[in-house]
């Protein structure tokens, strides 16, 4: 037990040990897959990434903002207007086709209102867009305390490497 900022008591982290260590996250998978293969208790494995990085994709503007929504609004108004065109939903007398055109028409409206009243309560500290992704500088394979011995002797004798 050790004792946090606020004064309350928080459990310690288990102790780990890294294995495996790469730049390609491929590896690590194939450390892990290795060790899967050869029957080792894979619940006490965890890849670890260090440096992992966001991309940042544009400025957000108010053009961008509804452009966005009205293009996610015109998808899902074309979804509704053929969805209701194929089951005769609205009137059997307007074809299907002209259901989607207006779908797609109202839903661009909307989306691009939406899209606008998201920009407008938006935090404004973050004028950009950026792109989420699972990358990393490094990836380090961890295995719990009490397990490296067994995965470091079904992995070739790697030696383990104190973590944290």
């Amino acid at each position: 037990m050790t004792s946090t900022f606020d004064g309350t008591r928080a459990e310690r982290a288990p102790q780990r040990w890294a294995i495996a260590s790469s730049p390609d996250y491929g590896v690590a998978e194939r450390t892990v897959d290795a060790l899967a293969d050869r029957q080792f208790p894979v619940e006490h494995v965890a890849i670890v990434g260090h440096g992992l990085h966001s991309q940042v994709v544009a400025r957000s503007t108010w053009e961008r903002s509804a452009g966005t929504g009205a293009m996610q609004g015109a998808f899902v108004g074309a979804w509704f207007g053929l969805i209701l065109g194929l089951f005769d939903a609205i009137d059997a007398r307007i074809g299907w086709g002209a259901l989607v055109f207006w779908g797609v028409v109202y839903g661009a409206v909307v989306g691009a209102l939406v899209g606008l009243a998201f920009h407008a309560f938006r935090d404004r500290g973050r004028d950009f867009v950026s792109q989420r992704r699972f990358e990393a500088d490094r990836y380090e394979v961890v295995i719990d305390d009490g397990y490296e011995n067994e995965a470091a002797r079904l992995l070739g004798g790697v030696l383990p490497r104190r973590v944290g």
